[in-house]
């Protein structure tokens, strides 16, 4: 499986295939769901694989099966010409499920693709979106299933063990939320391009 990139900043989970990208990005002070934002959009810039796919660091884990479900994942985006494939994950102990992609279901549940997800990166790349307070996973990855999903009910294979400051508690990130959830709606604001190139 070399044609999947992973995307971490600082230590990541590895997986034990495909390259690793760490990036750099410091989380302190004003701004800092714009400033992951960005970065995460600058991370599109370091892969040079089809496919691609975001790991937290410690405390998440993989769950075994890992490699075997990303390589289903990269067959079936190969299959269908699908723009992202996703199973569902744990939350410390509790499967959530996440569900075929509606446009209704993600702004009820906008965490239902979250981790483990396997983005194609030429397709990611060519989305006109902003440049702003945003979040990646919703405005990334719901922009992406609106092109074309595969979701695959039976694999878990990520499990999310929330850190105690991650990004869901930073006061600008419920901004972030709302902002990419606008966005997907068709209310733009006055965000910048953003630069995928």
């Amino acid at each position: 499986m070399n044609d999947i990139t992973f995307l971490s900043f600082g230590k990541p989970v590895d997986p034990g295939f495909g390259s690793i990208v760490c990036l750099p990005w410091v989380k302190d002070g004003e701004g800092a769901a714009a400033r992951l934002y960005r970065a995460r959009c600058a991370g599109l810039r370091a892969i040079n694989t089809r496919y691609f796919c975001w790991l937290d660091g410690e405390p998440d884990v993989l769950l075994p099966g890992f490699r075997v479900c990303m390589e289903r994942f990269a067959a079936e985006l190969d299959a269908t010409g699908a723009c992202i494939a996703y199973g569902d994950e744990m939350q410390a102990d509790t499967r959530r499920v996440s569900g075929p992609y509606t446009a209704e279901e993600f702004r009820k549940r906008i965490a239902m693709i979250h981790h483990g997800v396997l983005c194609r990166t030429e397709s990611a790349r060519a989305l006109a979106l902003g440049d702003g307070c945003f979040s990646f996973e919703v405005l990334v990855y719901g922009a992406l299933a609106e092109r074309g999903f595969v979701y695959l009910a039976d694999e878990c294979l990520y499990q999310w063990n929330p850190s105690p400051n991650g990004a869901r508690l930073w006061k600008d990130y419920s901004r972030a939320i709302v902002n990419s959830l606008l966005w997907h709606q068709g209310r733009k604001g006055v965000h910048f391009k953003a630069d995928f190139a």
